[in-house]
């Protein structure tokens, strides 16, 4: 039975007190101490580069095993004699290692669309990274990073609630990260665009009220647009926070706080999902408010900004349809199917819910290469 990542994190928060990497209690079951040397080898096996041979060996442990190295490494009823015998590793670099091992073997579930299991290894992983750093983690550093990463990727494939959970955790484990909190705001924001009263499952069955619905929906966006603005009393720098609170501010009718805040976005920006969006939401505005030349005219700034994003493209002939330009409106369809776009994320409309930044492997390798470099090492 795959095991989810509550029940990883389980294995921490039964644990009390702090451990400092000057006296670190050990295990008195040789049986223990068996599979510890045995797990700490193969991860040796990995920081030392063998890595292939090393991802495929931890792939084939069973998970109460890896579980059952966790909790012997936490565990705090040891004595003082066994220090001599203890196969535990307390390294930093060598704890990260473990982490990254882990990851790995996740990523790799994950390429087999088994979220339960990458789940688990990020628990462990999370584990090894809270005890490199010796219980405190800070704001911005390799294991706040990681989890971020790691959020992100459940984010990416549609896993809104594992996500909302998994950010929720790290909030509490790394209070006042910028980083956490816009992960987290955007988990609770695409919840709330996954609110919907959908055809029952089952024959007979009824359909949600939609005004539970709708509730539902509110206090989504209400949790998110508190964590953008608590993003934003941290870092006022991280533009997307603000964008993303001028869309609730859209989804909530709000059109004129929206643009206000829209307004203030920079004018340009190396990231042209920011620039794109803007545009795109600005043009939706003045349509509503019919004025057809000044939202054609965000339409077109938004096809320049990233010219791959279909959403610009439609809406560009929808106000080139309404306003009697038929032709013309067709002319600008024909000229997106020219592009060939086949890339999933061509357009940051389509990704919005699942978070604006695709490159997580990016991501994973800079961590990587941090940990193999050992520039984090205590």
């Amino acid at each position: 039975m795959v095991q989810r990542l509550i029940l990883a994190a389980g294995v921490i928060l039964v644990l009390s007190g702090s451990v400092s990497h000057a006296q670190r209690p050990q295990t008195a079951s040789e049986q223990e101490q068996w599979i510890l040397g045995e797990y700490w080898t193969v991860v040796k096996r990995y920081q030392n580069g063998q890595t292939a041979p090393a991802i495929k060996e931890m792939a084939s442990w069973p998970q109460d095993r890896i579980a059952k190295v966790q909790s012997t490494q936490f565990q705090p009823e040891a004595q003082l004699n066994d220090l001599l015998n203890s196969k535990a590793e307390w390294k930093p670099g060598t704890l990260r290692a473990a982490a990254m091992l882990h990851t790995e073997v996740g990523l790799e579930a994950l390429r087999r669309r088994d979220i339960g299991l990458l789940q688990f290894h990020a628990g462990i992983a999370d584990g090894w990274l809270s005890l490199a750093d010796d219980r405190s983690s800070k704001p911005g550093g390799l294991r706040s990073r990681w989890n971020v990463a790691v959020a992100r990727v459940l984010l990416l494939n549609g896993e809104f609630a594992a996500a909302d959970a998994y950010l929720e955790r790290l909030n509490i484990k790394i209070a006042n990260d910028a980083a956490v909190l816009l992960a987290l705001g955007t988990a609770k924001e695409s919840r709330a665009l996954r609110a919907t009263v959908d055809a029952p499952a089952a024959a007979g069955a009824k359909l949600r009220d939609p005004g539970e619905v709708q509730r539902e929906r509110d206090d989504f966006r209400a949790a998110a647009a508190a964590s953008f603005e608590r993003v934003l009393a941290i870092d006022a720098s991280l533009v997307e926070a603000r964008l993303r609170l001028a869309r609730i501010s859209i989804d909530r009718g709000d059109d004129a706080g929206a643009e206000k805040m829209l307004s203030a976005l920079p004018k340009s920006s190396a990231d042209t999902s920011i620039l794109y969006l803007t545009h795109l939401w600005i043009g939706q505005i003045r349509e509503r408010q019919q004025q057809w030349n000044p939202a054609a005219q965000s339409y077109v700034d938004a096809v320049k900004s990233h010219p791959d994003g279909q959403s610009a493209y439609v809406a560009l002939a929808h106000v080139l349809q309404a306003t009697g330009q038929p032709v013309e409106a067709a002319g600008v369809l024909d000229r997106w199917y020219g592009r060939a776009v086949t890339s999933a994320v061509a357009d940051p409309w389509w990704i919005y819910p699942l978070g604006l930044d695709a490159r997580l492997e990016a991501r994973f390798d800079a961590i990587f290469a941090e940990v193999k470099a050992g520039k984090d090492a205590k």
